[in-house]
């Protein structure tokens, strides 16, 4: 009952689904002794989700009302809330976020850079990925976000500016 009632309200909406890195979702199941195809079924009600999100590299695509009902509510939400990505396979996800915030926080503490120039420091590296991957130097891998929209939301969260040019 209540899975239905939270599919409806969630129906068409920006919070439709949820996303599971593929990576972190198999280590966090095989941990447990849990296969995570299995696993991946029971969340999403279809026998071919994890198949086909691991053939096309993409986030395991997780309704939000079946989430809710099956691991909200257990010992598995407290690693889960930091890995999933809200509505979007695109955005960062907790763990991400608090990467860059350390990040910027390390080179200011570790190195005594100004908030300013660690914050530039990062744009900097960021931006360098981004060049490689354009050169075909290096290549995204499977599970992690598309380094150009990586360095738009490092530069919205830090409020600068980005080019992916």
């Amino acid at each position: 009952m209540a899975q239905e009632l939270l599919a409806q309200a969630t129906k068409d909406g920006p919070l439709e689904h949820t996303y599971a890195p593929t990576d972190s979702f198999a280590q966090y199941w095989t941990e447990q002794g849990v296969d995570p195809r299995a696993m991946a079924t029971e969340l999403t009600g279809d026998a071919d989700a994890w198949d086909r999100a691991i053939r096309l590299q993409e986030d395991l695509q997780i309704p939000t009302s079946r989430y809710a009902v099956k691991l909200a509510g257990t010992e598995h939400h407290k690693f889960f809330s930091r890995e999933l990505r809200l509505g979007d396979p695109d955005a960062w996800n907790q763990r991400e976020v608090e990467a860059y915030v350390a990040s910027v926080e390390l080179l200011m503490t570790g190195w005594g850079h100004s908030y300013p120039d660690a914050v530039r420091l990062q744009y900097a590296y960021l931006k360098s990925v981004v060049l490689a991957v354009q050169r075909g130097d290096a290549t995204v891998a499977r599970g992690h976000v598309d380094p150009c929209r990586e360095l738009q939301e490092f530069s919205a969260r830090f409020q600068t500016t980005a080019s992916c040019d």
